[in-house]
């Protein structure tokens, strides 16, 4: 399997999680899981909810503005 395919089936296992940000722990992993930083993870679970692929799929929207 390459990296990237990786990278796609560890996003898919965790989309179905929720992110915790009282969790500092969760915020490091989920800002660098998907290329952000700590304070845009926040504006963006404030934004889309606390569902993983939900801010996920903000972020993306978000930089495509």
């Amino acid at each position: 399997m390459e990296a990237d395919e990786r990278d796609r089936a560890e996003i898919n296992l965790h989309s179905v999680r929720r992110i915790n940000l009282h969790e500092p722990g969760e915020v490091e992993f989920w800002s660098a899981r998907l290329g952000c930083t700590p304070n845009q993870l926040r504006a963006a679970v404030l934004a889309a909810g606390t569902l993983a692929r939900s801010v996920r799929s903000y972020l993306i929207d978000r930089r495509k503005r």
